[in-house]
């Protein structure tokens, strides 16, 4: 899976999008588990994290090894929004990380 990401990674910005920042939408759990994240710097992506119902969320292993943040963490899949119904998902955006 890491390959794959890496080149589609690597054409979105090289071909489709070169003047925009790609993100990497996630849970850490999934991410540690499933990617073979070792193998590349998937780091230097700005992170959307999944990680409902804590007080924080925990960083896949390859933006916390780097010592980077998240840029939005979706807290809740469990949301209301007038309007809508059913559930909606909740994030926060993290101000520290926005340039």
């Amino acid at each position: 899976m890491a390959d794959n990401l890496q080149e589609l990674l690597t054409r979105i910005k090289r071909d489709i999008l070169p003047n925009f920042d790609v993100i990497i939408y996630c849970s850490p759990g999934y991410w540690d588990s499933e990617v073979n994240w070792e193998k590349y710097d998937f780091s230097i992506h700005r992170l959307w994290v999944a990680h409902w119902d804590v007080e924080t969320p925990r960083l896949p292993k390859s933006w916390e090894n780097s010592k980077m943040s998240w840029l939005w963490w979706q807290h809740s899949s469990k949301g209301h929004v007038q309007g809508i119904q059913g559930d909606v998902d909740l994030d926060w955006i993290n101000t520290k990380s926005v340039d």
